[in-house]
Formats: structure tokens, C-alpha cells, sequence
């Protein structure tokens, strides 16, 4: 195992750690889009079980300029086929 990856492997543990253990807050309107508490627990169920799997994931790490390419473009298709439906 090189240093780099043991140094990723010891992070990924500590962000997981982090968010899988970080208690919900008291629901508040002013701070949640959910209408009740057990919306907002559900969904943050949901979440920190995505984050957990993707952070144990050992599929190939994909290179933040190319995420951000990708999603410049999906974002632009969307405002594209926005602005088509309004013409």
C-alpha cells in the first residue's frame, strides 16, 4: 500500500466516521425543507447511507476537473431545454 493511498484510506475512515455518527439537529423551518422531522430523519438515512457507500466504494476515483466538465455540461443542457420550452 503506498503512503498516498493509506493517507486516502485514513481520511475516507475519519469523513465516515464524521458523517455516519453526526447527530440530526432539532427541525427548524427556517433551516429545513422538510414539513416534518420524520421527512428530514428519512432523508438523512438515506444520504449517510450513499456517503457511506460511496466513500467504501472501490470503484476508480474520477478527477474533479472531469466531474465539473461533466456537470458544466448537464447543467447547460438543462438551461438549453429550459429556454426551448419557454420559446
Amino acid at each position: 500500500m503506498t503512503t498516498t493511498h493509506t493517507h486516502r484510506v485514513n481520511a475516507l475512515a475519519t469523513l465516515k466516521a464524521s458523517v455516519v455518527n453526526y447527530p440530526m439537529s432539532t427541525l427548524s423551518p427556517l433551516e429545513s425543507e422538510f414539513a416534518t422531522t420524520e421527512e428530514a430523519e428519512a432523508h438523512d438515512r438515506w444520504f449517510r447511507a450513499k456517503v457511506a457507500a460511496a466513500i467504501a466504494s472501490q470503484g476508480p476515483m474520477i478527477p474533479h476537473a472531469e466531474v465539473m466538465t461533466t456537470m458544466k455540461a448537464l447543467i447547460e443542457s438543462k438551461r438549453n431545454a429550459a429556454s426551448d420550452m419557454d420559446s
